[in-house]
């Protein structure tokens, strides 16, 4: 590659990829950590079960801003760099390839935030360190072949992000004894993700045009509406999700009302014995 084409790849990685696959973290993130007072007040005053709950909520704040993001992105890479930048639309398999990498770095963030606020500084700087090490090894080993290039480069920022992010989260579960529910912070978003991902990229498919003078209409017309309608089938499966816990904690209702008092005393009563 001459200096120009490798200008020209490094501008692909830094000015789209890194941009567009920060934005959504940068806003998981913000949301999230709005909780981290709270978590480390109840971390002090000794609230294990306040700590658990806050500290599940906040992961599934953050994943489910991030995990959509990551599918959207990933599905609809190519057709995102050609709507935002028309005249150089180059660069969308970097988004296809690396849009995973966007859930990782959601994680590690997060996991950053709440050990920083309950004291704990030196250990999301061993996980930073340990990310470094792995994206310079596949640094090395992966720009170097041909057929992948500058896309070595994003698969290593997929690797430095796991690495640090699950250092980051083993680190906080053990120091404070809190158990995630990876269940329902990483498995169900992921599944509405998939419904959404599929739904958007058959809408892509049936707004596209086989003809070349059709192709600036689709890309910006078409990704809007493939937009709506993924973002339709996400917010359907989520309101489905509403509605199933709605129900679960009526039916926890109904049970507590079939006891009398007396029998919910004696039940206080063996549990702190």
């Amino acid at each position: 590659y001459s200096e120009t084409e490798a200008t020209v790849l490094y501008g692909q990685l830094s000015g789209k990829y890194v941009t567009l696959t920060t934005l959504p973290v940068a806003i998981s993130s913000s949301i999230a950590t709005a909780v981290l007072p709270s978590i480390a007040a109840s971390n002090r005053l000794g609230e294990r079960k306040q700590v658990n709950r806050k500290m599940n909520l906040t992961m599934r704040i953050s994943m489910i801003i991030s995990v959509p993001a990551a599918v959207g992105i990933g599905v609809l890479g190519p057709q995102i760099i050609a709507m935002l930048f028309p005249k150089a639309s180059d660069g969308g398999i970097l988004l296809t390839v690396g849009a995973i990498s966007i859930i990782f770095l959601a994680l590690c963030q997060t996991a950053t935030g709440i050990l920083q606020g309950i004291g704990h500084i030196r250990v999301p700087v061993v996980g930073a360190l340990l990310g470094a090490v792995m994206k310079v090894i596949l640094n090395a080993i992966l720009i170097p072949i041909p057929a992948l290039n500058i896309i070595g480069a994003v698969l290593s920022t997929t690797g430095c992000y796991l690495v640090a992010s699950t250092f980051d989260v083993y680190m906080l579960s053990r120091i404070t004894k809190v158990r995630f529910d990876f269940k329902r912070i990483l498995l169900k978003p992921i599944l509405g993700s998939i419904v959404m991902g599929i739904a958007a990229f058959h809408s892509y498919g049936r707004q596209t045009d086989s003809s070349e003078q059709k192709i600036a209409f689709d890309v910006n017309n078409g990704s809007f509406a493939v937009r709506q309608k993924g973002f339709f089938v996400y917010g359907f499966c989520a309101i489905i999700k509403v509605i199933v816990f709605v129900r679960k904690n009526e039916r926890k209702k109904n049970i507590k009302k079939k006891f009398t008092k007396k029998e919910v005393r004696i039940c206080s009563i063996l549990q702190r014995n």
